[in-house]
């Protein structure tokens, strides 16, 4: 952190973090850490940046955190450093209307005569690259991902529930829809990523996060934004979720 500007870059996703109508900075993401930084006494600069990106940036400098949600992955844990996660993010298949597939978890996407889809760099995809092989294909842009679920290209996508229900409420005419029940094999906790090496930032930032657990200002922020209060982590979580062990 220089001063007391507080660098974030974030990806545009919703509800997390994103443009509304108006073109104005929105998002539960946005929200929880404007409070923190106001708690520090700081003042959040915000970047926008691609997905694929992320990390990179954060490596070299150019942030002082990445406010997207980053499961805690291996590899991503030799990149950054976490702060104490804030929420789970939940999986979801999506497929054309009336799931013609009969998709209920990414093994089943196996039996599909074309490619299934996620985002680069995402959970999601980590795991459906393991289960599917060559048959998962990534995207840098959801807009890409959406467009060739919608048109055929590929049969199915796996996504965040959240971001990917609202891309579908949002665009109606592309005739797509959440697979109920569908059965993704973790819940991965989820929150912030600070450089590697910034152990007194996330000193300054950890205790200001369990504050606004223990206050419940997290659940209802969550809340507000249309995300379940449900998979708000409580004071002192710790990450289990890494995959690397069981895949």
């Amino acid at each position: 952190m220089t001063g007391q500007i507080l660098n974030a870059a974030f990806v545009s996703e919703f509800p997390f973090s994103y443009r509304d109508g108006q073109g104005e900075l929105t998002g539960f993401d946005v929200d929880l850490l404007e409070e923190v930084a106001r708690r520090m006494e700081a003042e959040a600069a915000w970047t926008e940046i691609r997905w694929q990106d992320i990390l990179g940036a954060l490596e070299e400098g150019r942030f002082d955190i990445i406010v997207t949600g980053l499961a805690w992955h291996a590899d991503r844990m030799e990149r950054g450093l976490p702060t104490e996660p804030l929420y789970c993010v939940r999986s979801m298949g999506f497929v054309p209307k009336g799931n013609p597939g009969r998709i209920r978890s990414v093994e089943d996407m196996a039996r599909l005569d074309r490619p299934s889809g996620s985002i680069v760099g995402s959970l999601e995809l980590k795991v459906m690259r393991r289960v599917l092989g060559k048959k998962a294909r990534g995207y840098a842009e959801e807009a890409e991902l959406w467009a060739d679920l919608a048109s055929g290209e590929i049969g199915a996508a796996c996504f965040a529930e959240t971001a990917g229900r609202g891309y579908i409420a949002a665009h109606p005419e592309h005739g797509l829809e959440a697979v109920a029940g569908f059965d993704f094999p973790t819940l991965p906790e989820t929150g912030w990523f600070l450089r590697k090496d910034d152990h007194a930032l996330k000193a300054r930032i950890d205790p200001e996060i369990r504050a606004l657990k223990e206050e419940g200002l997290l659940a209802k922020t969550l809340s507000r934004h249309g995300y379940p209060a449900d998979l708000a982590l409580p004071p002192g979580a710790t990450a289990q979720s890494d995959l690397e062990p069981g895949f």
